[in-house]
C-alpha cells in the first residue's frame, strides 16, 4: 500500500498486489498544495509489456474549488479560477518533471466538471496541431498520431461544467491526455459518479485520464452501483423503507474500475551474497563448541540445572512463569558466556551488574502475585501493583549502578590524568606529546608563574616553540621530560 497524507478524514491510498510490488516505484507523495494531494508511482518498463516504455500513474485527490482547504475559499468567480489554475499548474509541473518518456494516467477525484466534449474539449484540434508541429517543429504540442483510435467525441451525463475542469481541459489538450469517462468501452454515455440523492442526478467528478497512445490498450471503463452498508435483513429493509430512511451509504462516489491490457511482471530478484546486505554472516566454532560443551555430559552442571527447574515443574512446586524464568536464566548465562556479549534485553538474572537486593525482592513479589492471579486467588490490582513496582526497583538499580560507576570513574581520573585517554583508546594515546595534565601545568608554570596562563602575559616566545616543536617530535619528551604516550 502506498499512501499520500495520514489526514484525519480522508486521503489517497494505493493497493497493489503483493506478489507486483517489486515492479512498482513509490515515487514521490506530493500534499505541498494545500486542497491536492496526489500519490505518484511507476511501473518499470522492464516489468511492463509497453514497447519499452514504463507508466507514470498518479492517484488523485483535489478538494472542491469553493472548498476551505485553499487559501481564498473560492468566495468568487476568480477565486476559483486561480484555485482551478493553481491544481492544473501543480499537476502540469509534476508530470514534467516525472514522466521522462514513461505513458501516463491519472485517475482519482478531481472535482472537475468537464460535461461532454461539446462543451469542455479535451483532444486538441489535430489538423491544426499538426500544422503548428509543422511550422515550429516537433515540440509544439503532443503528436498528433498518438490520437489515432481515439474517438473525438466524449459524453457524460452531467451537463454542468466549473473551473476546474475547465483548466483540467485545457491541460489535457496542451500536455496531451484523454479521458476515458464517456468514451471508453463500458462507460460510453459518461456515467454520473457522484449521485444525487432523490432526483437521480448528480455530478462526473470521479476521472481517468491517459495518455492518448494508452487508449488502444483500455478494456472497459465501468462505474459501478452505490456503496451501500447492507442490511441485517429483509424485515429490517422494510422497517428502513417504512420509516422513510435510507439505507446508509459507505460513500457518496461510485467505484469506478478501469482495466488495462497491459501485462505487469514482477522482476526477480536475487538476493546479494551473504544475505540481504551482501556481508558474509561471521561463524567461529570455536564459540559454538564452547556453547554446546555445556550441555554434552549427561551430569554437564547447566543440564541439572534445567532438570530440577522442570522437576519443579512437573511436581507443582512452581509455575509456568517461574520455571520460564529459571530456563531463561540458566540459557542466558551460557550464551554470555559463551560468545562474550551481553545478556539478551529483557532476561532478568541475578548476574546482571546493577541487580541487587531490591529487584530480587521485587522480582520475587511480582512471580508470586503472577502465580496467584494465574490460579485465580489473586486480583489484577495487587498483579499491577507489584509490576509497578518491578520496574521502579529495576530502574532505581540501574540508575543506583550507573551512578556508582561515574562517581568511581572520576575518582580514577582525578587520581590519574591518563585514565580518560585510555578509557577512550583502551591504551595509551602514540603521537601525544602531553603524559599527564600535571606535567602541562608545571610547565606553563615556569613560563608564566603562578598567574593563570590565559591571563598571564605572553612567556618567552623561544620556549614556547621549542616546547611544541619538541612536542611534534615522534620521540621527543614532553614537558619536564616525560615520555609521550
Amino acid at each position: 500500500m502506498f499512501w499520500g497524507s495520514l489526514a484525519e478524514h480522508g486521503g489517497v491510498a494505493v493497493f497493489v498486489k503483493s506478489e507486483l510490488a517489486p515492479a512498482f516505484e513509490l515515487v514521490r507523495r506530493d500534499t505541498s498544495l494545500a486542497g491536492l494531494e496526489v500519490v505518484w508511482l511507476r511501473v518499470r518498463a522492464a516489468a511492463l509489456a509497453n514497447e519499452g516504455r514504463g507508466l507514470l500513474i498518479g492517484a488523485c485527490y483535489a478538494a472542491p474549488e469553493d472548498s476551505r482547504a485553499y487559501e481564498d475559499g473560492g468566495g468568487s468567480a476568480e477565486a476559483r479560477e486561480a484555485t482551478a489554475a493553481a491544481v492544473t499548474n501543480r499537476l502540469q509541473g509534476t508530470v514534467a518533471e516525472l514522466q521522462r518518456g514513461n505513458d501516463l494516467l491519472l485517475v482519482g477525484d478531481f472535482n472537475a466538471r468537464l460535461a461532454s466534449s461539446a462543451s469542455v474539449a479535451d483532444v486538441p484540434d489535430l489538423a491544426l496541431l499538426a500544422a503548428a508541429r509543422e511550422q515550429l517543429g516537433a515540440a509544439a504540442g503532443p503528436d498528433p498520431a498518438a490520437y489515432t483510435g481515439v474517438p473525438s467525441e466524449r459524453a457524460s451525463l452531467d451537463s454542468t461544467t466549473n473551473a476546474t475542469g475547465r483548466a483540467l481541459g485545457e491541460l489535457c489538450r496542451s500536455y496531451g491526455l484523454v479521458v476515458l469517462n464517456g468514451r471508453a468501452p463500458g462507460d460510453t454515455a459518461g456515467a454520473f459518479t457522484c449521485p444525487r440523492r432523490g432526483d437521480g442526478g448528480g455530478s462526473l467528478i470521479d476521472l481517468c485520464l491517459v495518455s492518448p497512445q494508452l487508449y488502444s490498450r483500455v478494456d472497459r471503463l465501468e462505474v459501478g452501483g452505490d456503496y451501500q452498508r447492507p442490511a441485517a435483513s429483509s424485515r429490517s429493509q422494510r422497517r428502513v423503507a417504512a420509516s422513510g430512511g435510507s439505507i446508509q451509504r459507505y460513500s457518496d462516489h461510485r467505484p469506478v474500475s478501469l482495466t488495462l491490457q497491459l501485462r505487469v511482471s514482477a522482476p526477480t530478484q536475487t538476493p546479494p551474497p551473504g544475505g540481504a546486505t551482501g556481508k558474509p554472516p561471521r561463524f567461529k566454532v570455536s564459540d559454538w563448541r564452547r556453547y554446546s560443551a555445556a550441555f554434552a555430559a549427561d551430569d554437564a552442571p547447566t543440564l541439572t540445572e534445567l532438570g530440577a527447574v522442570t522437576a519443579a515443574l512437573a511436581s507443582g512446586a512452581i509455575g509456568s512463569t517461574a520455571a520460564v524464568e529459571g530456563i531463561s536464566k540458566v540459557v542466558a548465562r551460557e550464551l554470555a558466556s559463551a560468545f562474550g556479549r551481553r545478556r539478551p534485553a529483557g532476561l532478568r538474572a541475578e548476574h546482571a551488574p546493577w541487580w541487587d537486593e531490591a529487584c530480587v525482592t521485587a522480582h520475587a513479589a511480582l512471580v508470586q502475585r503472577a502465580e496467584e492471579r494465574s490460579l485465580g486467588q489473586g486480583s489484577d490490582a495487587s498483579f499491577r501493583a507489584a509490576r509497578a513496582a518491578w520496574d521502579r526497583a529495576r530502574r532505581q538499580a540501574k540508575a543506583k549502578h550507573d551512578a556508582d560507576t561515574y562517581r568511581a570513574f572520576v575518582s580514577t581520573c582525578r587520581a590519574d590524568p591518563t585514565a580518560l585517554w585510555n578509557a577512550l583508546n583502551k591504551g595509551q594515546r602514540k603521537g601525544c606529546g602531553l603524559a599527564s595534565a600535571a606535567a602541562a601545568r608545571e610547565h606553563f608554570k615556569q613560563q608564566h608563574g603562578e598567574a593563570d596562563p590565559a591571563l598571564a602575559a605572553p612567556g618567552p616566545t623561544d620556549s614556547m616553540l621549542s616546547f611544541i616543536a619538541g612536542a611534534e617530535q615522534p620521540n621527543a619528551a614532553g614537558p619536564g621530560g616525560s615520555v609521550r604516550w
